[in-house]
């Protein structure tokens, strides 16, 4: 497991999550 995938899922969501908003 990578953290690293972690940190850009984390940040893939957040800009979605951005732009939904």
């Amino acid at each position: 497991f990578c953290p690293d995938l972690v940190v850009l899922s984390a940040g893939y969501d957040s800009a979605l999550g951005d732009e939904k908003v």
